[in-house]
């Protein structure tokens, strides 16, 4: 039986890239983001960054990218680092040139990450400034050059190039920057992210995910959740929303329950939903690049999130810690838990704390990018044990043990297709022969369909999940194998209630370390700690050992070879639950570290350690735990330290005494009963200023949208190439920029001056000095329509100009002294030249003063008859005034020179005088008769 939703398939465009789908508003319709509502928050510093500012910045990027290093078509970039307000930036830059971008989890360790390098063939590797250790030393290893390392925040060695140094070079460049654009259909094919997928053959897979599936995912849950509905009433989430982007955009993957077990996985979950789907539909996302329970808190009422997204382990922490009743959190209305199965006491308690939250939660793996199933829209509370339902354009199947296909309240393993799943496992092609069968998806998850709705039964998969991440036995199996004591090994997983699964190791001693440890607890106790570190020394932490090693005769396996994990994980469950002490483990750099001690019935067991975040129903307290390197003593029996008040110590002591934990009483316990310490701390607190109060406060009312400060419109700086060449000129010349300069350098000489003395025919005058402006424009020019390099360009128009200099310089100084030799004069200089102006204009105002007012009244009177001589709209602008000036024509007045010629009125409409030169270059005037 085939399953699907009974609902309309959205159009998913197959010839745009994710960029594109994100920036451009007009492809695809969209709940209209309200102005001032940022893309992303920065949850330290309340930073926004807004559409039109992460647009930008990913252009300057992507131009700075394929400057710097050329990247384009198909080059991977590997990106290693939590979240940041930057990652989505950094993203999109490399989506722009048409590259594929690997996401890493910055705790692996120098081999896995090296891997990773080497196995998606990353060119550019993108790290925060944390990670610089195991980055370098990864591309070592690699073969990655240290130079295509670029650092999110600032250059741990102040000269690495940043992001924020790549996108100033890039804005201020000058160069043309064109994306890359798909046509139809390319997008179905153009791979958009390269994300690891750990298998039961060892080491990770890298999944092959395109731009169209990535799009698809993002509009089937549009269309699922009616986002775009306007007639659908109480969305799950609206335009100018915030969210809480806590969930890592790196590989991790969610594991929610112990048993059964659905998973989600986080580094697509994280990438695809906060940095796609939530922006797209209008919604703010608070970054916050590691989880911190109290800041978490303060978070959610400071930027009033409406929307969360959660894994199990932080839910039982919003439910149990005393500090969430100080909150309230009636403004959050939806919060989605992954793909768990949550448990009715467990949503009845997270109901209690989000009062006014829908409930959700969905199933969703690497291979079908992120969702397949989420709640309905119209659900009001979760159905128990459900995942959800499947999304519109995702068809299921079930398939029977014995191959056939199961009908609905059946049993069998889930098989997905749909526009949204992965294409294939990177250079893999017997994983993806088996996974991918004829455009079928094989989740490995058995499960049962029931009301249109997904329930998880079993996992078929061995993959393990420890507190989300990825855990593959083969691979720790496969190092097991290196420790010269150990024949064999089986790992298998065991229930935890904050980590989901913790890996437990059955080993088969050889024969000389079996019988070395025969009958001696104390030496399989150390030999416990030794296998312990021999991991912990080359594997992540959430790879230890924790859930424990156990030794064992044989591991059980089939006729063909195959382990039974099913039989030793049956046993693994047998054995007695530990007992748990939270407690602090004192790091080498002087930190500490939350840790679960585990107590089995032989005692503490210093091999099963994992860090935890105990809820408050807990009744230890914190301890510091002082050990001997390299990990745990054989014994485990820490010196127990008062934390902060000395008056519990004898109490929290008789505690452990009755736990059997310490099973000698110290040789202070009595003498701790005839003196009492004091009540108090033995030093008083700082006092803290009135103005340090540390109560969180709304940062604006509740009910008012946030009022987010917009970002100052400035100008983009404006870069010439030229500036650049000019730098690097003056940086290989230095001496040119004190060189000194005349007027006469480039002055240009009015009128002709003869030259006195002596005519020499071979004589060089001095012209114009070749300057450092015109080596940059000669490379210009070469690099413009020459097609030459700016680098070639600049290297021929030094050279051009060094020679012109030295053959300037050379005539100069022979014209110079053969001139000075032979008393030549040569052309008067600039400031000669202007001065000679000057001296004209002052003359020609002394003879304008030494004019009488006769003269003026002449001259005025010769105007007025040249102007009257010319028609209305044939005046030259002083043209015929020259014509007759020229042919010596001068004017005959009726009234005398002195007398002021009459005027007529305003209203006579005379006609004008003729004036008509004679032959006897005589002006005859003829008026009118009286």
């Amino acid at each position: 039986m085939e399953f699907r939703v009974d609902e309309p398939e959205p159009y998913i465009p197959d010839h745009l890239s994710i960029p594109q789908f994100m920036f451009d508003t007009t492809v695809v319709p969209r709940p209209q983001r309200p102005s001032g509502t940022p893309y992303f928050i920065e949850d330290a510093t309340g930073r926004g960054v807004f559409e039109a500012e992460a647009k930008q910045r990913s252009y300057a990027l992507a131009k700075a990218f394929r400057l710097k290093w050329g990247l384009g078509k198909d080059d991977v970039v590997c990106l290693l680092s939590p979240n940041d307000v930057d990652y989505g930036i950094a993203v999109w830059a490399v989506h722009l040139l048409g590259g594929i971008v690997t996401p890493g989890n910055p705790s692996y360790t120098v081999e896995e990450l090296a891997h990773q390098i080497k196995l998606t063939k990353s060119v550019l590797v993108i790290a925060h400034s944390a990670c610089q250790k195991t980055v370098l030393a990864a591309a070592r290893v690699a073969g990655l050059s240290k130079s295509r390392i670029v650092y999110i925040r600032d250059a741990p060695d102040g000269h690495a190039p940043t992001l924020d140094s790549l996108i100033t070079f890039g804005e201020s460049s000058r160069e043309k920057f064109e994306e890359r654009r798909f046509s139809i259909g390319e997008a179905r094919e153009a791979l958009a992210f390269l994300s690891l997928s750990s298998g039961t053959t060892g080491k990770p897979k890298a999944v092959a995910i395109s731009h169209f599936a990535v799009i698809a995912n993002v509009l089937q849950t549009v269309a699922h959740w009616r986002i775009n509905d306007p007639s659908w009433p109480n969305k799950f989430m609206c335009p100018g929303d915030v969210a809480m982007g806590v969930l890592p955009f790196f590989r991790e993957y969610l594991r929610l329950q112990p048993s059964p077990e659905t998973h989600i996985p986080l580094d697509i979950y994280g990438l695809v939903v906060n940095l796609h789907f939530q922006l797209f539909c209008g919604m703010s996302i608070v970054v916050v690049p590691k989880f911190n329970f109290t800041q978490f808190l303060k978070s959610i009422d400071k930027y009033r999130i409406t929307n969360l997204y959660l894994v199990p382990p932080q839910i039982v922490l919003l439910c149990k810690q005393e500090a969430t009743k100080q909150y309230d959190f009636g403004h959050v209305k939806f919060c989605m838990s992954g793909a768990a199965p949550l448990s009715g006491e467990l949503v009845a308690s997270l109901r209690q704390v989000l009062p006014n939250a829908v409930i959700g939660q969905g199933y969703g793996l690497t291979e079908a990018v992120a969702s397949v199933c989420l709640i309905p829209p119209e659900a009001k509370d979760v159905t128990v044990g459900s995942s959800g339902r499947l999304l519109p354009g995702i068809k299921a199947r079930v398939i029977k043990a014995d191959g056939s296909l199961a009908g609905e309240g059946e049993q069998g393993e889930l098989l997905i297709t749909g526009p949204s799943m992965a294409s294939c496992y990177l250079d893999n092609p017997k994983a993806t022969k088996e996974t991918f069968v004829d455009f079928w998806v094989r989740t490995g998850d058995e499960v049962i369909f029931r009301n249109n709705e997904i329930f998880i039964v079993d996992r078929l998969k061995e993959i393990l999940k420890v507190k989300g991440f990825q855990v593959t036995p083969a691979e720790l199996e496969g190092h097991l194998l290196l420790h010269p004591d150990v024949t064999d090994s089986c790992v298998v997983s065991i229930p935890d209630d904050y980590s989901g699964e913790l890996p437990l190791a059955y080993v088969v001693l050889r024969p000389q370390a079996a019988a070395r440890i025969k009958g001696n607890p104390k030496a399989a106790q150390q030999l416990k700690q030794v296998i312990f570190k021999h991991v912990a020394d080359a594997k992540a932490q959430y790879k230890w050992l924790t859930g424990g090693i156990e030794f064992i005769d044989v591991i059980p396996k089939n006729p063909a070879g195959k382990i039974l994990r099913r039989v030793l994980r049956e046993q693994a469950r047998s054995l007695p639950r530990p007992a748990n002490l939270r407690a602090r483990l004192q790091l080498p750099n002087g930190g500490f570290r939350e840790i679960l001690c585990h107590r089995s019935a032989a005692g503490p067991d210093p091999a099963r350690v994992t860090e935890i975040q105990a809820p408050t129903s807990l009744t230890v307290m914190f301890y510091r735990v002082r050990v001997r390197r390299p990990h745990l003593p054989s014994t485990f029996r820490p010196k127990v330290m008062v934390r902060r008040f000395a008056n519990q110590v004898h109490q929290q002591v008789s505690r452990l005494m009755r736990a059997d934990f310490i099973s000698k009483e110290p040789v202070w316990y009595k003498a701790v009963l005839q003196y009492p310490p004091l009540p108090l701390p033995p030093r008083a607190p700082p006092p803290r200023t009135d103005y340090d109060d540390r109560t969180p406060k709304p940062s604006f009312v509740p009910g008012q949208r946030m009022n987010l400060r917009k970002p100052k419109l400035r100008p983009l700086p404006v870069q010439y190439i030229e500036d650049d060449i000019r730098r690097q000129f003056f940086r290989d010349h230095p001496f040119e920029a004190f060189r000194p300069r005349t007027m006469v350098e480039g002055g240009e000489i009015e009128p002709p001056h003869a030259v006195t003395g002596e005519a020499w025919t071979r004589l060089r005058q001095r012209g114009r000095n070749p300057t450092p402006e015109d080596a940059i424009r000669f490379a210009v020019n070469l690099h413009q329509y020459h097609n030459l390099s700016l680098s070639e360009a600049y290297l021929r128009a030094v050279a051009q100009f060094r020679a012109l200099r030295s053959e300037h310089h050379i005539a100069t100084t022979y014209a110079a002294l053969e001139a000075e030799h032979h008393g030549s004069v040569f052309e008067n200089t600039e400031i000669q030249n202007m001065f000679e102006k000057e001296r004209k204009v002052l003359e020609s105002w002394k003879q304008e003063e030494q004019m009488d007012e006769s003269a003026l009244v002449a001259k005025k009177r010769w105007k007025a008859i040249v102007e009257r001589n010319i028609g209305e709209n044939e005046w030259t602008k002083g043209e015929e005034y020259v014509r007759l000036w020229k042919a010596n024509i001068k004017p005959e007045y009726a009234p005398q020179l002195t007398e002021p010629i009459a005027e007529a009125p305003a209203n006579t409409s005379s006609p004008r005088p003729n004036v008509v030169p004679s032959e006897n270059a005589h002006v005859h005037v003829t008026t009118p008769r009286q």
